[in-house]
C-alpha cells in the first residue's frame, strides 16, 4: 500500500514535469534556439488552444476554446532577448520584461512592467567572454542598488569560459540551489548536476557527443524518484525517450521524428503495461526555415475515443 502511495505521489510530480519538458521540446534546440544565437531570428510569438468535443442537438461538434499561455519574445541580431511579454486570455498584456544591454561596461538590465507600471529593475554584469558575474536588485524609486538583498550568488568557470559551478543564496545567506558541471578534456559536458535544497535534485548524464542520454530526479530526502533515458537519431537528433519509476516501471516513452519533433507518446498503467490506456500523437506543419509553425497534440483513451486535441502555434519573424 506504501508503494502505491510512493508512485501515486511521484505519479503527479513526474506529471507537473512532463508539462515542463513538453513545453520546452516545443522549441527545437537544432533550429529555434540555434537561428536565435545565430542573431536570424527576430521575434518568437506563442499561444495554444484546446479542440473540445461537445454534444449539440444530440451531435458532437468539434469547439475552438480561447488560446492561452501567448508569449511573445523578441531578439537582436546578437541572438540576446530584447523583450519578453506574456498576455492574458483577452489578449491585453499581463507581464513585460525588456533587457537593456550596455556593451562597454559588459551589463544587461532588465525592466519589468505590468498595467500599473515597472515593477522591478534588475543589473547583471558579465565578464569580457560573456560569462556572468554577479546580478542584482536596483530600487526602482532611486536607481541604485539594493544593498541589503545583493545576492552572493557564486560562479566558477574553466579555463575554456565554461560554467563549473553556480551556488545561489537565500538573503539570510544560506544556500538555496547548486549547480554542478563536469566535462571531458575535450570541452564536452558528461554530467550536470542540480540541487534545489529541501525541494528536488537532478543529475543529467551525457555521450561524448553532448547528447543527454539520462535524467535523474530525486526528492528532498535524496531518494530517487524517477529516470529518463534518451535515445537519437543517426543525424543526432533526439529519438526515443523513455521514463521510468524508481522501481524500474515505465510510466510513458516518447517517440520523435528525424527532425527532433514529437510524433507518438504512450503512456502506462502503474505496473509498466501499456493496455491503449493513452496514445498521444503529433502532427506539424513547418515554415521555409523548416521550424514548426503549427504543432496538434491528438490524445486518445483505451476506449480508442477522441479525447482531446491540443494545438500549438508560432509566429516566428525572421531578419
Amino acid at each position: 500500500m506504501k508503494n502505491v502511495f510512493k508512485k501515486t505521489q511521484i505519479l503527479i510530480l513526474i506529471l507537473l514535469q512532463i508539462n515542463v519538458v513538453i513545453t520546452a521540446q516545443t522549441i527545437s534546440k537544432d533550429n529555434i534556439e540555434n537561428q536565435i544565437e545565430n542573431g536570424i531570428i527576430k521575434s518568437l510569438t506563442e499561444y495554444s488552444y484546446h479542440i473540445n468535443k461537445i454534444e449539440k442537438y444530440g451531435e458532437m461538434e468539434l469547439k475552438k476554446s480561447t488560446p492561452s499561455g501567448k508569449i511573445s519574445r523578441s531578439f537582436d541580431k546578437k541572438g540576446r532577448r530584447i523583450s519578453r511579454i506574456f498576455y492574458k486570455e483577452d489578449g491585453s498584456i499581463d507581464d513585460k520584461t525588456i533587457y537593456i544591454y550596455n556593451d562597454e561596461e559588459n551589463t544587461e538590465e532588465s525592466i519589468g512592467y505590468n498595467s500599473k507600471g515597472i515593477t522591478d529593475k534588475w543589473m547583471a554584469y558579465y565578464d569580457k567572454n560573456g560569462n556572468k558575474l554577479k546580478e542584482v536588485e536596483i530600487d526602482i524609486k532611486t536607481g541604485i542598488p539594493k544593498l541589503k538583498f545583493i545576492p552572493k550568488d557564486s560562479y566558477k568557470y574553466n579555463n575554456n569560459g565554461k560554467l563549473l559551478e553556480a551556488i545561489y543564496y537565500k538573503d539570510d545567506g544560506s544556500i538555496y540551489t547548486k549547480i554542478k558541471n563536469i566535462y571531458l578534456e575535450s570541452g564536452v559536458k558528461t554530467e550536470y548536476h542540480l540541487i534545489m535544497y529541501g525541494v528536488y535534485a537532478e543529475k543529467i548524464n551525457f555521450d561524448n557527443e553532448g547528447n543527454k542520454i539520462a535524467t535523474y530526479k530525486y526528492d528532498s530526502d535524496g531518494d530517487l524518484e524517477s529516470k529518463e533515458i534518451f535515445k537519437y537519431h543517426l543525424n543526432g537528433n533526439l529519438s526515443k525517450s523513455e521514463l521510468y519509476y524508481s522501481d524500474g516501471t515505465l510510466f510513458h516513452d516518447v517517440s520523435f521524428d528525424k527532425n527532433g519533433d514529437q510524433t507518438v507518446r504512450k503512456v502506462y498503467d502503474s505496473d509498466g503495461v501499456f493496455s491503449n490506456q493513452a496514445i498521444y500523437s503529433y502532427e506539424y506543419e513547418y515554415d521555409t526555415h523548416k521550424n514548426w509553425i503549427k504543432k496538434t497534440e491528438i490524445s486518445t483513451w483505451s476506449n480508442d475515443d477522441l479525447s482531446s486535441i491540443l494545438v500549438e502555434e508560432r509566429i516566428i519573424e525572421y531578419y
